[in-house]
């Protein structure tokens, strides 16, 4: 019987994704980029990080056995929710969603609203 591997946590380089501090390839003062803190690993960046390409992110899972991944989302000024929607429309095969919520910082009442649209429906 084949292993079927589900990789629980990923941040594909997709639209809003991409621009997580995941993706920042180069040193900002204070914060080591991915160049940085992977040369340190010894190991090379994955082309789909360094490309921000999709192409490349299904090859490596391929390659690695990857049969689906889950995303989870941190709510962020420019990641959210419907950022994971989004990818889960535009590849409903290949991901598992995992919405996030921040209820000390909408409230309840937002989380619970939050919950029923991205979750519920």
């Amino acid at each position: 019987m084949e292993q079927r591997i589900i990789d629980f946590r990923c941040r594909p380089p997709f639209g809003n994704f991409a621009s997580d501090w995941m993706f920042h390839l180069d040193d900002v003062p204070g914060h080591p980029g991915l160049r940085t803190k992977f040369r340190k690993l010894d190991v090379t960046v994955p082309a789909s990080i360094a490309e921000k390409s999709m192409e490349r992110f299904f090859v490596e899972m391929e390659e690695a056995g990857i049969e689906r991944a889950v995303v989870p989302v941190r709510n962020l000024p420019q990641l959210g929710n419907q950022d994971l929607v989004t990818l889960l429309q535009t590849y409903p095969q290949q991901f598992i969603g995992f919405a996030g919520f921040q209820p000390l910082q909408g409230g309840i009442a937002e989380t619970l609203k939050g919950i029923e649209q991205y979750v519920t429906q």
